[in-house]
């Protein structure tokens, strides 16, 4: 269905306005999802699958120029479940960002842009988080953390939803205990996100993609993994070696683990889609293929919460989880390995993953 979102800006500001949502990878200035305008009012026509819902904010095309409320503070995620064809949402904007946000940063992020994706063509920016004793024990080695969406991961200023918070819960954990330390390296992402982080083409309502995950995954464990243990002092075995993500990024976790255990031995898979709306079916195929090998150290760790999808039936998600979980203890030489939490009231979001993070970590890591 058509829907028309209508923008009456209070601001003054003249400057092009644009929608950024679930829709369109949070990209908040893609220029087909640009507002026109007529005197004070911008409007953009967009085609929604009926039933479906969608979050989405307004900015001036960056996340430093998002729309504020009158009183300049950020305004919470827009919703709409798509009602009735030409539906026309309308919508007062106040003020918006003016600048750079304040970094949250906790500890030393150290960003290396344009890093070269080969096997797609594309360059991506990572963020490595270092230890909180990096520089000052240098004979000191440290097992790694590869994490996708690296934009969400440690600072709110350049966040699309929030932030997880990542390394103020690593630092808590270095606090408690020192040798408790881990050094993440978080690959951001970018306007393909759905195809990269699936194996499988899909089409699902406004979401598509073209199936990049696999050769996604050949640059984790040929370009990226080297490269970061060749210029950092990291722990190369793979039970020192994680990988892992949220929703998207928990399928492309648990396929990249899967594919290369001798590299990443343990696996985090956050609210992951695993649903048959998406790719249900050809991950199961997937896992009981005769490629997958299954070594002993292999460590799984999935979650799903029952409130996660405002677009499917929460209880589908949970569902499919399961599915993967009961499959995963079956070709698993030791059903230990592998587990599920079922997060009552759980919700598909930054938040909530920041809080089970800690979890995900002291699990896979065992202590």
């Amino acid at each position: 269905m058509w829907v028309t979102f209508e923008v009456h800006d209070l601001s003054g500001c003249d400057k092009p306005v644009f929608i950024a949502g679930t829709f369109n990878q949070w990209n908040p200035g893609h220029p087909d999802y640009c507002l026109i305008k007529a005197g004070n009012v911008w409007t953009k026509t967009i085609l929604l699958q009926t039933a479906s819902a969608i979050e989405y904010k307004f900015t001036r095309g960056s996340w430093e120029s998002v729309e504020k409320d009158s009183l300049g503070t950020d305004v919470a995620n827009r919703v709409y479940a798509v009602q009735s064809a030409n539906d026309t949402v309308r919508t007062f904007i106040s003020r918006w960002g003016t600048g750079k946000r304040i970094s949250t940063v906790t500890g030393h992020v150290e960003v290396i842009n344009d890093f070269p994706i080969s096997q797609l063509g594309k360059t991506r920016t990572l963020r490595i988080l270092l230890p909180d004793d990096y520089h000052e024990n240098l004979t000191r080695r440290y097992p790694v953390i590869y994490m996708h969406d690296g934009q969400n991961l440690f600072d709110d200023s350049i966040a699309f939803n929030g932030e997880w918070g990542i390394d103020e819960s690593l630092k808590t954990m270095f606090d408690e205990n020192p040798e408790k330390a881990f050094l993440v390296v978080g690959i951001d992402n970018g306007p393909d996100r759905l195809s990269e982080y699936s194996p499988w083409p899909f089409d699902f309502r406004h979401y598509h993609s073209s199936g990049e995950g696999g050769q996604y995954a050949i640059f984790l464990a040929e370009t990226l993994k080297p490269y970061i243990d060749s210029h950092y002092r990291t722990l190369t075995d793979p039970e020192k070696t994680m990988i892992a993500g949220s929703s998207m990024g928990g399928l492309i976790s648990l396929y990249t683990g899967l594919t290369y255990p001798h590299l990443f031995g343990l696996i985090g898979a956050m609210s992951s889609t695993f649903s048959d709306v998406v790719v249900g079916q050809q991950l199961r195929e997937f896992i009981l293929s005769e490629k997958i090998k299954r070594p002993e150290h292999l460590r799984i760790y999935l979650d799903i919460g029952t409130m996660e999808s405002a677009e499917t039936p929460p209880e589908s998600e949970v569902k499919a989880n399961q599915q993967v979980y009961e499959l995963l203890k079956d070709v698993l030489p030791d059903g230990s390995v592998v587990i599920l939490r079922i997060i009552q009231g759980g919700q598909h979001r930054e938040s909530d993953w920041e809080k089970r993070f800690p979890h995900m970590v002291r699990w896979l890591y065992d202590f």
